[in-house]
């Protein structure tokens, strides 16, 4: 058995061409460095893609756009906006 890292913007992990901005993560050579060295045991990268257009979605637990200003009602009041109203409820 191996201990498995799940990462999002799968795309953008391994491939250059792939990627969103046309420069890999490097997340293999970075795990292969760190398993090589002793740092880290052998583990197993899965690379989830992300929706595109709607890929705010995988992050926001509402629809996007809903609240004034186009943030969701519940975080546009917050000084940091919609995402610290996530963060609070996943703390």
């Amino acid at each position: 058995d191996y201990p498995v890292l799940y990462l999002n913007d799968g795309q953008n992990l391994f491939n250059s061409k792939e990627s969103f901005s046309g420069v890999s993560w490097e997340a293999a050579s970075a795990a292969s460095e760190l398993i090589l060295a002793g740092v880290l045991p052998p583990f197993i990268i899965v690379g989830i893609d992300h929706a595109n257009e709607f890929r705010s979605l995988d992050y926001l637990p509402c629809t996007p756009g809903t609240g004034a200003g186009n943030f969701r009602a519940s975080g546009r009041d917050l000084p940091h906006g919609a995402l610290s109203a996530k963060i609070a409820l996943t703390i």
